[in-house]
């Protein structure tokens, strides 16, 4: 069986780059149920580009990598 997110090799959880589909990792914040999508990789931080802010005018934000969690369907 293979779990997205885990190495099947070592059945380690693969880093979140650049293309991998996020939510934020703090349950109290409301980006924690919305789906976002890692553009760019800055070392200590990533960009990420919510589904949710499509139709605003900002549509990326900055956080650092303890702050995101891999996304899964609600």
């Amino acid at each position: 069986m293979c779990v997205p997110g885990f190495s099947t090799s070592q059945n380690r959880v693969a880093p979140i780059s650049i293309g991998s589909i996020v939510a934020h990792a703090d349950p109290y914040r409301t980006l924690y149920v919305e789906r976002g999508e890692v553009m760019q990789d800055l070392g200590e931080e990533l960009v990420v580009a919510w589904d949710s802010w499509k139709e605003q005018s900002k549509k990326t934000d900055r956080y650092f990598r303890d702050e995101l969690r891999f996304w899964q369907p609600q």
